[in-house]
């Protein structure tokens, strides 16, 4: 399992904007506020049910961390060290075709996704408490 690592307080907000987006496809009302709490109380419920499924030794192995910010710095690195964990080849072609990919797709090509954690309701401190177990878990000398 490849365990992908954001600051929630990056990505609720965004989540909250996108899912406001959609609705405001059907709805005339959207309480994008509202979104980031259900949001936050969900994702918050789910990682602490994931940290508790990965503390049981026979998980141990399955996991591989991938932090966000190491992803965006150098993407193939953090490739190759998903193919070492799990005892992978990465071969030469697969590489190559994985780089050309993201030659081809910068970040913001089309344009950026503006969010804030006001717009969906939260604030860093908010967030920050509820997602404390998983902060200390995976963010403390990581990153």
């Amino acid at each position: 399992i490849v365990f992908p690592h954001r600051d929630p307080a990056s990505t609720l907000p965004s989540l909250a904007s996108l899912i406001a987006t959609i609705r405001r496809w059907t709805y005339p009302h959207v309480d994008q506020a509202a979104i980031g709490q259900a949001q936050m109380e969900m994702w918050a419920t789910a990682l602490e049910r994931t940290l508790a499924f990965r503390a049981d030794p026979a998980q141990a192995g399955r996991f591989v961390d991938v932090h966000y910010e190491r992803l965006v710095a150098d993407p193939m690195r953090s490739v190759r060290s998903i193919y070492d964990h799990f005892g992978l080849e990465l071969t030469p072609q697969a590489e190559t075709a994985m780089q050309r990919f993201l030659d081809d797709k910068p970040k913001d090509k089309h344009g950026a996704h503006r969010y804030t954690l006001e717009d969906a309701g939260l604030t860093r401190a908010q967030v920050h408490a509820r997602f404390a177990p998983y902060l200390d878990s995976h963010f403390t000398s990581q990153d």
